[in-house]
């Protein structure tokens, strides 16, 4: 497999007389994992590399692009940027910029991102649907008072006194995120039973 710097290497060394050409080339591994109440849902690997290619000639702009290419593939890419361009309207502002050195770009990789296993990313997954439960809970408990009180009013008006879930109570402010959620599945659970027996 090339390297990516011959690959573009390649492509410049396909440009003919009087055609400018640009080339680009990325590499890129993906790892999603999903979860949903504490399981994981689904995860998925992606791998892709490819060389993107632009030629102008005669203030004509065409582009090609190659996926995960050999070095012949990639001057095949330029050849058919090359029809393109032919095939396009002439326009004076299609020029490429002045070459300039570009130094090191380190945030664009990270090989201690890149390293990390596919456990950890599982388990990373699972704390952060685990945290957002927690976050949810906390917001629930906030709008707890304004959203419920007209429900709780209804089922205390219509529930006999001795047959009132303790979930009729609100919770306390001091209460875990965790158990509040706890609460307000219940106190679902109690309305949904209620208005059922209407």
């Amino acid at each position: 497999m090339s390297e990516l710097h011959d690959l573009v290497q390649a492509a410049l060394g396909a440009a003919t007389d009087g055609e400018q050409v640009e080339a680009y080339a990325e590499e890129e591994r993906r790892t999603e994992v999903s979860a949903l109440r504490g399981e994981v849902e689904g995860m998925t690997f992606a791998e892709s590399r490819g060389v993107g290619v632009r030629v102008i000639r005669d203030e004509r702009l065409g582009y090609a692009w190659a996926a995960d290419p050999t070095e012949d593939e990639v001057r095949a890419a330029v050849s058919a940027a090359r029809e393109n361009a032919a095939l396009a309207e002439p326009d004076p502002s299609n020029v490429l910029p002045d070459a300039t050195a570009v130094g090191p770009m380190p945030e664009l990789y990270r090989a201690e991102s890149a390293a990390i296993p596919a456990d950890d990313k599982v388990r990373t997954a699972l704390d952060l649907e685990r945290s957002m439960n927690v976050l949810a809970a906390a917001r629930i408990h906030l709008d707890f008072p304004p959203t419920f009180r007209w429900f709780l009013d209804e089922y205390r008006a219509r529930t006999p006194l001795r047959e009132q879930s303790a979930v009729a109570e609100l919770p306390p402010a001091q209460a875990p995120p965790e158990e509040l959620l706890e609460h307000v599945r219940q106190l679902r659970a109690q309305l949904r039973s209620h208005a059922s027996g209407q």
